[in-house]
């Protein structure tokens, strides 16, 4: 009887739990059902912005595809791509560099939008890549520009052949003690230059100067955009060069000016400005004087360079002039035709320096990046590339022995280069300030003079390149200095509108 009951009781309790368990499964089912929209939001926004990352990725692949575009360059191509594209070839005022780069802009947006560049810009770009393995790339040049170049191959070789035999004979008569004692000689003469007079040449700072071939005038190029003539022996105004708009960085004489060359004639003196020109002057002193102005001077104007023009030089054969500017170009021209013989490009900053080798074979360049290049000019291309400057090269000049060539910059360094070596071999803390310019002694070069903005003028021995005298105006910026041949008379300009006349 009382396993009956157990049994009974038994089966009772398992049919309780049983029916417990049936109550509660609803509701652990309604608890998996709500949970499951948490699930699936979870899930899509996963999925959203894996697709977003995914879109951000092939983004920034299209964006670096398109920095990388290999847009053309000439006139026809672009042009040629814009009507295909659909759009106009020009629009009104647009130059050559807006139109290139409203077709890169073009075809980024193409390339984003579509995920793939024209099917026409793909052709042309296999083609000119095809042709990019077997071609050069050269610019195309006139017939003036090649003429020119076996001119100056010919002058030059006939200078290079002069030097090296001079310099032959004179290792043959002048030993090494000699030619120190020759070096010191000369440089006793610079002993003792005393300040003799000042004038004021502008009413705004004076940039450049330089000395006349005939070694009577100083001709001054000034803040004002005015340069002017002066008679060395007096200081007095002797005439004015009036055309150029604003400020004038750089003023050259023909080498035959007030020697051979006809007074009337443009090339007597060039000037550069700020103004984006070059101006050709005549140099006739016999006409009448015009009160404060001196003898007024006729100009033509040569137009090409895109920024300030920084610096102009004659070259020896008096019928070529080249000029360098901020559009980091420097260029040839003929003077009688008045003619842009070439346009060179290779610097990444303006062009502040340059100078011309003594044999008229090589052209130095240095930027404010402080960069430098020799050009030879025979063939165009740039052949030794000089790295040192820290900052901006501001002056540069060839020795006369044609091996040497001076640099001074903004990091207040003097270089001295051996051409022949092809590496600099003297490196001088020279100013504490920046070297404004550089002049080697004329004719001989035996000793080095620079300027700078400390207001110093410091002479160098050429031999070991140590410091010989130091003549302080420490309330000057010197801008330029310039010495006659027979070491008599120095000259000074500076940003305190003066130059200085020592003797």
């Amino acid at each position: 009887m009382n396993l009956q009951q157990q049994e009974r009781q038994r089966v009772t309790d398992n049919l309780s739990q049983i029916s417990q368990l049936s109550t509660r499964a609803p509701t652990v089912i309604n608890q998996q059902q709500e949970s499951l929209p948490f699930i699936s939001y979870t899930t899509e926004n996963v999925d959203r912005q894996q697709k977003q990352q995914e879109e951000n990725e092939r983004k920034q692949k299209l964006m670096a595809e398109a920095r990388k575009l290999m847009v053309p360059t000439q006139e026809s191509q672009i042009k040629s791509q814009l009507r295909q594209l659909g759009q106009p070839v020009t629009y009104f005022g647009e130059s050559a560099a807006d139109r290139r780069q409203r077709l890169r802009t073009l075809l980024t947006e193409h390339l984003m939008q579509y995920g793939r560049l024209p099917q026409f810009f793909k052709q042309q770009n296999n083609h000119n890549m095809g042709n990019l393995e077997n071609e050069y790339f050269l610019y195309e040049g006139l017939e003036q520009l090649r003429a020119a170049r076996i001119e100056i191959a010919k002058l030059s070789l006939h200078n290079a052949a002069l030097r090296v035999e001079k310099l032959r004979l004179r290792r043959l008569t002048v030993d090494a003690l000699q030619e120190d004692q020759e070096v010191l000689e000369e440089l006793q003469k610079v002993n003792h230059f005393a300040i003799q007079m000042s004038q004021f040449g502008d009413s705004s700072g004076i940039s450049r100067s330089t000395i006349s071939p005939n070694q009577k005038y100083l001709a001054t190029a000034g803040g004002s955009g005015e340069c002017k003539l002066w008679d060395i022996e007096t200081a007095s105004l002797k005439s004015s060069l009036l055309g150029h708009l604003t400020k004038c960085h750089s003023i050259a004489f023909h080498p035959q000016s007030l020697l051979t060359l006809s007074p009337q004639s443009f090339a007597n003196v060039a000037t550069a400005s700020a103004d984006l020109s070059i101006r050709l002057w005549t140099l006739d002193l016999d006409q009448p004087e015009v009160e404060n102005l001196g003898i007024l001077q006729k100009s033509i104007v040569l137009k090409g360079h895109e920024d300030r023009i920084n610096k102009v030089i004659f070259h020896q054969d008096g019928k070529r002039l080249i000029s360098m500017g901020f559009d980091k170009t420097w260029r040839l021209w003929d003077i009688e035709t008045q003619t842009e013989l070439m346009v060179q490009t290779g610097h990444s900053r303006g062009i502040y320096s340059g100078a011309l080798h003594p044999d008229g074979s090589l052209l130095f360049t240095g930027d404010l990046g402080g960069f430098g290049m020799a050009w030879d000019l025979r063939i165009g291309k740039g052949i030794l590339p000089f790295v040192g400057h820290v900052k901006g090269i501001l002056a540069s000049d060839f020795s006369m022995n044609g091996s040497h060539l001076a640099t001074g910059g903004d990091d207040n360094f003097i270089r001295v280069w051996d051409i022949r070596r092809r590496n600099v071999i003297e490196k001088i803390p020279a100013h504490i300030k920046l070297v404004s310019d550089l002049k080697f002694q004329p004719i001989y070069s035996k000793f080095l003079i620079s300027a700078s903005y400390d207001g110093n003028i410091k002479f160098w021995n050429s031999r070991d390149w140590s410091l010989h005298s130091v003549y302080e105006t420490s309330d000057t910026k010197h801008t330029s200095v310039c010495i006659t041949n027979d070491i008599k008379t120095m000259i000074s300009t500076g940003l305190d509108r003066k130059f200085v006349i020592w003797q």
